[in-house]
Order: C-alpha cells, then structure tokens, then sequence
C-alpha cells in the first residue's frame, strides 16, 4: 500500500510540475518558474510537516496512525517529492553562470534576463 500512495502522488506531482513547466515556457519566466514551484513545494512540505508533528491525535488507534503515514507518503513523499527539483534549478543557474561574468548579473541585471 505504501507503494501506491508514492507512485500515486508522483505521478499527480509530476503532471503538475510539467503544467507548470508549460505555462512558465509561455510567459518566458524561466529559471524564476523553477523556484517558484520550489518554494511552492517546499511550503507544502513544511505544512504537512509542521500538521504532523502539531496535532494532538485524538485517537490513539493503528488504523489512524495507519491513515496518516500514507497521507504523508501520497503528499509529502510523493507529490513534493516529484513536483520539486533543485537539480533542474541549479542546472539553470549553473547554465546562467556560465555564459555572464558575476560583475555583469550583479551591476546589469538585464543581462541576466536574457539566458533564463
């Protein structure tokens, strides 16, 4: 079962990430769509962390904890876990980086547009 809940919020998480990609690819938002769906992910993560750990279970029975383990395996594990990348952000910046000096993304930040 735990294995479904994984490959089920992945896959929901991973169809939201490539929406987004699209979407971000028709704005021309580039490496900043990538962060955002970071920093998206990353809140979700943090809410379903800071849920777990604050609520006091009324009900100490295994078919509860039960729930909520695969609760966090289909939202945290599996969706944050396939709808966030950091790789595919730092290639971008690493991307960027290469082809402006820092003089020129610190004092020209125009320039810095162009390779997003």
């Amino acid at each position: 079962m735990q294995v479904v809940a994984v490959s089920t919020g992945a896959a929901f998480g991973a169809l939201a990430r490539w929406q987004l990609t699209e979407v971000g690819k028709k704005y021309s938002v580039g490496a900043w769509g990538t962060a955002g769906i970071n920093c998206v992910g990353s809140c979700v993560l943090g809410a379903l962390m800071s849920h777990q750990l604050l609520t006091v279970p009324t009900s100490t029975s295994a078919s509860s904890q039960h729930a909520s383990k695969h609760l966090y395996l289909l939202c945290g594990t599996g969706f944050c876990g396939s709808f966030t990348t950091f790789s595919t952000f730092s290639s971008r910046v690493k991307k960027i980086c290469s082809h402006v000096s820092f003089h020129e993304m610190k004092w020209q930040p125009s320039t810095f547009k162009q390779f997003v």
